[in-house]
């Protein structure tokens, strides 16, 4: 118990030091600014009146011209490949949001993400990753493609309906979606990728179209208060009991 005291003093000691050393820091820096202040000042005191307009002039212009450009609500990729536009991040703050069925005439046909390198491995991070003012979102029906982690960790919103022009659903892109307890999958939908529902916690239902031919692995892991699953005109107790049958 001693040890455990000692211990936890000399980490509030060394917590402590560096807080003051930060300030300490800060406190030098003002000084030297305060310096400088006086200097400059002492300078446009002497120079000319001329000199002094046109540093004005000069500093409203560099001020002006480094401003940051306003962000869209929507940032989007036009891909050849895909026909229309993937969304790849939202900026905006509503908890109700409409994503639009198109940016700059063409059509959203992707609800994407932002390719990531973390420590050399290869992973996405979601057009609406860890966004969870969101309560609610409203998909349009040119979309044809939900992508990976598009919606990963919205621990807001509680149901989703899909449009039927979707076809496919990507690797996670539900995961972590804490509060989701309803979600519709329409006839159109042909795949549904690994993980897709991974920790949706207060699922508790769920109709899979018999459209869909190719499930990915564990799309409902952790699924805990998930005791209905219907597929191809059989509804599973439980997801063990689904699992089993679909992978035979």
């Amino acid at each position: 118990m001693n040890k455990k005291i000692i211990t936890t003093i000399i980490a509030a000691a060394l917590l402590a030091a560096t807080i003051s050393g930060c300030a300490g820091n800060n406190e030098s820096s003002s000084q030297v600014e305060s310096s400088s202040q006086v200097e400059s000042s002492s300078q446009v005191e002497s120079s000319s009146q001329t000199e002094s307009s046109s540093a004005v002039e000069s500093s409203s212009s560099s001020a002006e011209e480094s401003q940051t450009p306003e962000k869209k609500e929507f940032e989007g990729t036009f891909k050849e490949e895909l026909g229309g536009v993937e969304i790849t991040k939202y900026n905006g703050t509503s908890t109700a949001v409409t994503i639009p069925s198109s940016i700059d005439g063409k059509d959203v046909v992707k609800i994407g993400n932002v390719p990531k390198d973390v420590a050399g491995v290869s992973t996405a991070e979601g057009a609406f990753y860890n966004l969870t003012f969101i309560q609610s979102v409203e998909i349009p029906n040119t979309v044809k493609t939900i992508g990976e982690c598009a919606f990963q960790a919205c621990q807001g919103i509680t149901s989703i309906t899909i449009p039927d022009s979707v076809t496919t659903i990507e690797g996670f892109a539900f995961a972590g979606c804490y509060a989701l307890e309803s979600i519709t999958i329409p006839s159109s939908v042909t795949s549904i990728g690994n993980y897709t529902f991974h920790l949706c916690t207060s699922l508790k239902s769920i109709t899979i179209p018999d459209s869909v031919e190719s499930i990915g692995t564990d799309i409902f892991m952790a699924c805990n208060k998930l005791t209905s699953i219907t597929y191809k005109g059989k509804t599973y107790a439980s997801v063990d009991e689904f699992y089993k049958a679909i992978n035979g």
